[in-house]
């Protein structure tokens, strides 16, 4: 029996209609997670008390509406469609279970939240009667994870994308250069003298050289770019849809700012050079392992260059 949400129903009769005890109704109200109930025309027939603080809705004003009218989801910043053609496939139109949703509280709020969502039955033998919907706040816990999450990909000294991350970035572009023909290029730098300056200053010094010289390169880069640390003193910047010859004329401007840039440490100016191997991000060069092996090499090649400090490695077809 399907529950009646009309407008002239009682809390008492479509509690009666629901045909659940009054123990249940009791554990459910106990319950300190926010729960809504819904039919099989996906309206809801109660909501718990944790869900009407929650909510900011009341057990009238939102019996009867359609559970997306109160339940309002975000996902990657689009609504999600909670109306199917067929109102009564309920799991076609609910989310996913346990993903991560925003949901728009009344006063504009946007909370994020994990969904966990099961059929309703009378008896394990019968059809459906609807649906209970249960809503966690996991504010706390993605902060963690998106902390975690963003630990593991990024430098913890500079805050740029680190080895590991900047790999994946670099083979997901060699696919897509095999998919396209679309050109891409890497540039690995070598600081010139960075351990002079730990030397000289101590470690200190040498952490807030590479803050600054970090700033510096994510001020000329483009937005599309990844600027990520390599290792110690060494640095890759990845240049999407970047011709060779537009990644050396890059490479030309970064070490001319970063020589004329004025690096300090405790009132002392710091002198510094790098050296740029220029590579394109080519599929015909093989693998992952084989594109970095060549940026190394231009790199090392670069560094005994006592004139330009850049070397380049031609496209694949033209060599």
């Amino acid at each position: 029996m399907a529950v009646d949400v009309g407008n002239n129903c009682s809390q008492a009769q479509i509690k009666d209609d629901a045909g659940v005890s009054d123990l249940a109704w009791c554990l459910m109200d106990s319950l300190a997670a926010p729960l809504v109930a819904v039919n099989m025309d996906q309206k809801i027939f109660y909501l718990n008390q944790a869900a009407e603080g929650f909510l900011g809705n009341t057990f009238s004003s939102a019996v009867g509406k359609h559970w997306g009218e109160v339940i309002r989801l975000f996902h990657e910043d689009q609504p999600v469609d909670s109306v199917t053609q067929d109102d009564s496939v309920l799991p076609e139109s609910l989310p996913k279970h346990g993903l991560w949703y925003l949901m728009q509280h009344d006063d504009g709020r946007m909370i994020p939240v994990r969904l966990s969502i099961a059929y309703t039955r009378r008896s394990p033998d019968v059809n459906p009667s609807g649906m209970s919907i249960v809503i966690h706040e996991v504010g706390a816990i993605k902060r963690a994870v998106d902390q975690l999450n963003h630990q593991s990909t990024h430098d913890g000294l500079t805050g740029i994308v680190n080895r590991r991350e900047i790999e994946k970035r670099i083979e997901r572009l060699l696919n897509k250069s095999k998919q396209s023909g679309q050109a891409h290029a890497l540039l690995f730098l070598d600081l010139d003298g960075f351990k002079l300056i730990n030397d000289a200053y101590g470690h200190q010094a040498g952490d807030e050289v590479l803050r600054q010289v970090v700033k510096l390169f994510n001020s000329i880069v483009r937005e599309r770019d990844t600027v990520a640390r390599y290792g110690g003193d060494e640095f890759m910047l990845l240049l999407e849809h970047c011709s060779m010859q537009d990644a050396v004329a890059a490479a030309r401007m970064l070490r001319a700012t970063l020589r004329e840039y004025a690096l300090s440490w405790q009132g002392r100016e710091i002198e510094i050079d790098v050296s740029i191997g220029v590579v394109a991000v080519d599929y015909r060069y093989g693998d992952l392992a084989s594109v970095i092996t060549k940026a190394d090499e231009a790199c090392y090649r670069a560094k005994r260059s006592c004139r330009t400090k850049i070397f380049t490695v031609p496209p694949a077809g033209d060599l």
